[in-house]
């Protein structure tokens, strides 16, 4: 990865700045320097965040990063270019800020953004794909870059204070960063497969053994036995309890071949007492069915009387039913007769009605024929008078026309007054524009005496806001260090505490552990402590009650609550330090500005003529200004007024005049409609007087005529309706009277028909009646028969009572035919008592021998599958030595506290070494080698990637953390180098082709800064760009290409360039 350009808006201190990696590219080693607090480590705060959206080093925070004077109009963002592996890359990013509402006042929270466009080669011509989700991009450059925000600081960005932390740091925290920079995680993974796989046999094995003591204890046994098996498996071991198992289990078979054969004897004879106690109680239900169908021939017996008097019934029924039809016929044929009679009677009534109608309707053609001499006249006067119509109309017509020209004419008259009255007053309008024309002041000296005076008065506020913005700038940063004051003394009291804790801790775990080994002495063996073979007589504690126990997790805790306490406290008094610098600035900056200011007003015309007071506050100066603003708007408004009432005087004259023109020409237009309109008046008066003449005096209007018309019409076309109505019903009365007597005839024979049959009928019913009841009349025959009818749907009821009742008597005498033939060997009910006992004895016994059967069988049945799973379970035990062994060292738990991923890692961190002795060796003239710590520490904390350095002055090694401060940087250098390089050839994935170092060559003398600028100097002939932040002069004359951050004032900076091609 290579870093092309950065800009950063509203960022820090830099309002619109961006910084151009590419002017180096001749010289890739070049120095950031300037004041301190100016921004330079801003620049690698912008270029951090635009890759993974958090700050350079522990001490910021991305909510720190929007510049104080951003308005809420002001977007802070970042944006970076970049080139990796042959592609053009381009990030932006804009953190969560508060800024104005696009629409409406106040303001809103907007979320974190980002936006990150992929291009397909080294330019930017060609786009391939854009991420806008903040998740989607940071996964695609963590993929790209194969690092993370810590390692990207570890590795190619060095802060300030912190490059040195791998140096320092303890094999937890080497192994944090190596794991992910040379992909060892996956041995992590193997080890708590291997953890997982041991603890899974383990638990199957407990679980196991748990099952079998659990089957073993479901083996049932002879209650009160001493010798039972279960008592004896009780203390065997699991094969013997499966071989006592077996025996048991084959005993038990051998007692249930026994019951089976009991059972097949007792079975045998229980189903010969069955079949005995069957047969004889089906002799006793043949008995009891006899004597069943005895009683019920008695009972058809008694039924026999009213059986006779239903077949009566049924053969009247069925006489009945033949002759209905004929009783039906005669029925039919009387209600004819009175249908005929009534017909007849109908007839001769409606005869005599149409003959009163006829008389009627003669009476009314008499009086219509009187009355045609009369309606005939009307006709021809009405006919004469239809002819004047279109001559009324004509003379209407001429009328309405008259009405509609007198209208215009009036109407003409009434415009020609307004015409004249309209040019009075636009005549009048005219004269008094002219004369206010000549009255209006000069407006263009007004206005740019106005203009002046108003960008003065925008001068001075804006002027004012600054010092005012700063003033409170000034208020807000004092109460911030006084806040931060005394956060910094409760931090350092905290640290204190903290350290004084730790040395207690520190010194009861040293003297608990010199207890322990007091304790262990051997005559002869040199001490742990002062190394003396004569050991006198030590006196003896006991260590649990000699000092609190104190463990090592302890003491580390209470380290790490020191070393934290003491790095909050560095930070705050770094941090005070900046506040300090930048509240010496601000005040500074605030009083040279107000200064200024000031003498800016006293020079000022317009101050002179006020009585603003040369000591008034800058709150008295800003009241005056507000005072002056709304002087100003008043006069600009009034001027304002005045050149629009000029402008609309001199548009209102120009459109009089042009309207004085066309009413001049409109009135002559007007006056010459006026005569034509008075001429055609006259023409139309003459027209109506000649046409009047031809009119009847007995209709003036035509209105009058055809209500007349109209009437008249009306009456005509009465008469004849009625005319024609009286005809038309004369001709329908004769065609009803005819149709009538036709009627009347044919009802008279049909009557005279239907007589004859009906009496032909009646006699044959007669007949037949009187066979049946000769002693009845014919009517009360006919309700006999009518009783007897009602009988018929009886029949079928009648007819299988009958059938069913012969059928029983049948059935019945044939039944006990039957069984006095069974019964003739038997006469009497067999006892069954006795044979129900027998069987009942049987059925006991045989279900006893079953249940014991039963019970054999379920329990052996139980135990062979116990038996079959306590084997299984058995042969499935898992011999868990090896790998509780494998588990063990594998998690570093062994002596040397080295797991197998740290073992890989010590393998990675050798070859690091290498790399870095070579720089070493070269930055200390030889005298310095890193080595990997060969003794274990007393935790996995402290073991296996600890660092010593080999002192070829002193000839032995020691621990990294004893060296100073300087030769902590050169070895740190040193290391991170080769870091670098050794990932690189390793994984191929990670691609650096930048170096920046913030700070740290301060605490280096002369020759090491060569030296570690040469070494530097290295890396740039393998082609990465190396940035470096220091305040060391000497660096200043070596490095001639420099990026200069200078402070402008009002917390703000900028960035330029010395670069030497240019000098």
């Amino acid at each position: 990865m290579r870093p092309l350009k950065l800009t950063m808006n509203f960022f820090g201190p830099y309002r619109h700045e961006a910084v151009d990696f590419t002017a180096f590219d001749q010289s890739p080693m070049f120095l950031i320097s300037g004041p301190t607090g100016a921004g330079k480590s801003t620049i690698f705060d912008g270029l951090v965040y635009a890759l993974y959206g958090t700050a350079s080093g522990s001490q910021r925070e991305v909510g720190d990063f929007r510049s104080e004077f951003a308005s809420d109009d002001d977007e802070t963002s970042v944006e970076l270019t970049f080139i990796h592996r042959n592609r053009f890359y381009r990030i932006k990013r804009q953190p969560e800020q508060i800024l104005a509402k696009k629409r409406g006042s106040g303001t809103t929270k907007r979320a974190a953004q980002v936006e990150l466009t992929v291009y397909e080669d080294e330019t930017d011509a060609t786009e391939v794909k854009q991420y806008t989700k903040i998740d989607a991009t940071n996964i695609f450059l963590a993929d790209l870059l194969q690092l993370n925000a810590d390692q990207f600081r570890q590795i190619v960005l060095l802060p300030q204070g912190e490059f040195r932390m791998f140096l320092n740091g303890d094999s937890n925290q080497k192994e944090a960063v190596l794991r992910n920079l040379f992909q060892t995680k996956r041995y992590e993974r193997w080890v708590v497969q291997i953890q997982e796989h041991f603890k899974r046999a383990r638990q199957q094995n407990i679980a196991a053994q748990q099952k079998i003591q659990m089957l073993l204890q479901q083996v049932e046994t002879t209650e009160n036995s001493e010798s039972s098996p279960a008592k004896e498996l009780e203390v065997a071991s699991t094969t013997d309890k499966l071989a006592r198992l077996k025996i048991q289990t084959e005993t038990l078979s051998t007692t249930l071949d026994n019951v089976e054969v009991v059972l097949s004897k007792l079975t045998e004879e229980n189903e010969q007492k069955q079949n005995q106690l069957a047969e004889l109680r089906r002799i006793q239900e043949l008995f009891e069915q006899r004597t069943s169908l005895e009683i019920e021939a008695e009972s058809l017996q008694v039924q026999a009387t009213k059986i006779n008097q239903i077949k009566q019934q049924l053969q009247l029924a069925t006489w009945a039913e033949k002759n209905r039809s004929q009783v039906l016929e005669l029925r039919q044929l009387l209600s004819l007769i009175e249908t005929t009679q009534r017909q007849i009677l109908q007839a001769q009534q409606e005869d005599t009605q149409i003959s009163e109608r006829l008389s009627q309707a003669e009476t009314q053609k008499n009086k219509l024929d009187e009355q045609a001499s009369e309606q005939e006249k009307l006709a021809q006067k009405v006919f004469q008078l239809t002819a004047l119509q279109p001559l009324y109309r004509e003379i209407t017509e001429i009328n309405t026309h008259k009405k509609t020209i007198t209208q215009q004419y009036n109407q003409q008259k009434q415009r020609l007054a307004e015409l004249k009255d309209a040019l009075e007053q636009n005549q009048q309008q005219r004269q008094k524009n002219k004369a206010a024309q000549q009255k209006q002041p000069d407006f263009y000296t007004q206005q740019l005496e106005l203009e002046h005076r108003q960008q003065s008065l925008t001068n001075w506020q804006q002027t004012l806001t600054q010092l005012q913005s700063q003033q409170e700038s000034i208020q807000q940063l004092t109460q911030k260090i006084s806040q931060l004051e005394q956060a910094s003394m409760d931090q350092q009291e905290v640290y204190e505490q903290s350290l004084a804790v730790y040395q207690e801790k520190k010194s009861d775990y040293a003297y608990q552990q010199i207890l322990v080994l007091r304790r262990d002495l051997l005559p002869g063996q040199p001490c742990p402590v002062c190394g003396s073979k004569d050991h006198p007589q030590a006196e003896v504690h006991d260590v649990a009650t000699a000092v609190a126990t104190i463990s090592e997790q302890m003491v580390e805790d209470a380290d790490q609550k020191r070393q934290d306490a003491l790095k909050q406290l560095t930070q705050s008094k770094n941090q005070l330090m900046m506040l300090h610098e930048q509240l010496d600035k601000l005040i500074e900056d605030h009083s040279t500005a107000e200064r200024l200011f000031r003498q800016n007003l006293r020079d000022s015309a317009q101050t002179r003529q006020s009585s603003l007071d040369q000591q008034a506050t800058l709150t008295d100066i800003n009241s005056w200004l507000t005072v002056q603003q709304t002087t100003i708007t008043t006069q600009q408004s009034s001027l304002r007024d005045q050149q629009v009432l000029a402008e609309q005087r001199v548009k209102q004259l120009e459109q009089l005049e042009q309207q004085q023109v066309e009413l001049v020409a409109q009135q002559t237009v007007e006056q010459t409609n006026e005569a034509k309109l008075e001429q055609e008046l006259l023409v139309i008066e003459t027209q109506v007087a000649d046409k009047q003449k031809q009119l009847p005096t007995e209709f003036k209007t035509l209105i009058e005529l055809n209500q007349f018309l109209q009437v008249s019409q009306k009456q005509l076309d009465q008469y004849r309706q009625s005319v024609e109505a009286n005809r038309q019903e004369l001709n329908q009365l004769h065609q009803q009277q005819t149709a009538n007597q036709t009627n009347q005839q044919h009802f008279a024979e049909q009557l005279k028909t239907q007589r004859e049959r009906y009496n032909d009928s009646r006699q044959q019913l007669a007949t037949i009646f009187d066979k049946v009841w000769p002693d009845m009349g014919f009517d009360e025959q006919l309700v006999r028969f009518a009783e007897v009818a009602n009988t018929i749907n009886q029949m079928a009821e009648w007819q299988t009572q009958l059938t069913t009742f012969e059928q029983q008597v049948l059935q019945n005498k044939a039944l006990i035919r039957n069984l006095n033939a069974q019964l003739a060997n038997y006469h009497q009910v067999p006892d069954l008592d006795a044979a129900q006992q027998e069987v009942q004895t049987v059925k006991r016994q045989l279900t006893h021998q079953q249940e014991i059967r039963a019970q054999l069988k379920s329990q052996i049945e139980q135990q062979e599958k116990i038996y079959q799973q306590v084997d299984d379970l058995n042969r499935h035990l898992t011999d868990l030595s090896e790998l509780q062994l494998l588990s063990e060292v594998t998690r570093g738990n062994g002596s040397q506290k080295l797991g197998l991923e740290r073992y890989v890692l010590r393998t990675f961190l050798r070859e690091v070494l290498e790399v870095a002795n070579q720089r070493l060796a070269r930055l200390t003239e030889g005298r310095y080698q890193l080595t990997l710590a060969t003794e274990s520490g007393a935790t996995r904390k402290n073991s296996g990637l600890e660092l010593d350095v080999f002192d070829d002055y002193v000839g032995h090694h020691r621990s990294v953390r004893t060296l100073s401060g300087g030769e902590s940087f050169i070895t740190a250098l040193a290391l991170a180098l080769a870091l670098g390089e050794v990932v690189q050839q390793q994984t191929g994935a990670v691609e650096i082709n930048a170096l920046f170092v913030d700070e740290g060559f301060g605490s280096l003398d002369e020759n090491s800064l060569h030296e570690a600028i040469d070494a530097l100097m290295s890396l740039e002939s393998q082609q990465r760009m190396i940035g470096i932040i220091s305040h060391v002069r000497e660096l200043q004359t070596q490095i001639p290409d420099q990026l200069k951050v200078t402070s402008t004032g009002g917390g703000e900076s900028q960035i330029r360039y010395q670069l030497s091609a240019e000098a």
